[in-house]
């Protein structure tokens, strides 16, 4: 049975290895900055600097309106099969 130090300097190695041979693309998307809810809702044209006090209607237009799009694309996408 191997001690703590030995299994830690062969977790160490074995990953120091997979960094040598990953490729610059595997790198780059794991250096990627993440892609959160206000990037999403933003794609989605949501305003998110309206502030608190305003009703949200237009907010939840916005995400309809996407929605219905991608619904289409996806009919759009079956019937062209």
């Amino acid at each position: 049975m191997r001690d703590r130090k030995t299994q830690s300097m062969d977790r160490k190695q074995h990953y120091d290895e997979m960094q040598e041979s990953a490729s610059d693309k595997a790198r780059a998307e794991f250096l990627r900055k993440p892609y959160g809810v206000a990037d999403q809702l933003a794609k989605w044209g949501v305003d998110l600097k309206k502030g608190v006090g305003t009703s949200g209607q237009e907010d939840i237009k916005a995400v309809q309106e996407h929605a219905k799009r991608k619904s289409e694309n996806t009919e759009e996408a079956g019937q062209a099969v």
